[in-house]
């Protein structure tokens, strides 16, 4: 009869014990999610800041304003392909172009001289600063020449009087993106960071790398091809692959934490935490494998 009562009292203490645990590692998950969010809005608010600052420098206007025949060989081209060059070599891990479109969005001066005259007046980082007038931050999309999933950072060039006279643009690999979840070190705590886009697209995987540019729900086929030619998704991706099962779950109001397999219902759930960024509607979801952690005990 006095086992009883021990019994009970011993598993609520062990649930007690458990709770506690759950609690603490989801708030030390809530916070290494914030500041790993706080990393990537700092990636992209510093550098629309740089093409806002650096769309500024005099040589880009006087190249721009030139006549479409005068550009070619002149002392201004001249000028402008040494500070695109001067600006490229501050990253040469990720920043793969630095380039200027004039008003048609043809490019008249870039440091991957493959694309220099290639028109890009239907790329949305040409499109909306135009006709915003304002910075601009891409989503992640695969380049045409080189394949490589890309973000763009671009900004408009105005002339002394105020007025559009191109649009300067940067290119970085979106490796950018991935690097800044492995520097988290997740990988080695049993937990993983992904990072998904407004559609619900990972743009960055600290373990499944291989999986960046596939998406987290089905697609519509009308979504699926639009995508598809916007090249915001991978090549290999295919339509049965990887899908987390509630689409919800990664909508403004959502609630933080919640469980489910991120790699598709083969996979065991995960306790996962959601957090939104400032700078673009994108979501950070770190995945607490419980199994993998006591596997390594």
């Amino acid at each position: 009869i006095s086992l009883f009562p021990i019994s009970v009292l011993s598993l609520l203490d062990q649930r007690t014990t458990a709770e506690a645990l759950t609690e603490n590692s989801r708030q030390t998950m809530l916070s290494a999610a914030s500041r790993t969010a706080e990393a990537l809005d700092f990636f992209i608010s510093s550098n629309l800041s740089t093409v806002r600052t650096e769309a500024l420098i005099p040589q880009f206007m006087e190249f721009l304003s030139l006549p479409p025949h005068q550009r070619p060989g002149s002392p201004e081209e001249r000028a402008v392909m040494g500070i695109l060059s001067s600006l490229k070599r501050r990253d040469h891990t990720h920043l793969t172009s630095v380039a200027l479109l004039d008003m048609n969005g043809e490019s008249v001066a870039d440091t991957n001289g493959v694309e220099l005259g290639m028109n890009k007046a239907d790329r949305d980082y040409f499109r909306l600063p135009v006709t915003t007038g304002l910075p601009y931050a891409s989503s992640v999309a695969v380049a045409e020449r080189s394949g490589q999933p890309s973000i763009y950072f671009s900004c408009p060039v105005r002339d002394t009087a105020g007025r559009m006279v191109g649009v300067f643009r940067m290119r970085y690999n979106a490796s950018a993106l991935q690097g800044l979840l492995v520097s988290g070190g997740y990988g080695s705590t049993g937990i993983e960071a992904i990072l998904f886009d407004e559609i619900g697209i990972r743009l960055a995987d600290s373990l499944h790398p291989d999986r960046i540019l596939t998406p987290a729900f089905r697609l519509a086929d009308a979504d699926r091809r639009l995508l598809q030619r916007e090249r915001r998704l991978s090549p290999s991706d295919r339509p049965e692959d990887g899908h987390i099962l509630d689409r919800g779950i990664l909508k403004d109001g959502a609630p933080p934490f919640f469980r489910a397999a991120t790699h598709g219902p083969g996979e065991r759930p995960t306790l996962n935490v959601r957090v939104g960024m400032r700078g673009k509607p994108w979501t950070l979801v770190l995945a607490y494998s419980e199994a993998a952690a006591q596997g390594r005990i």
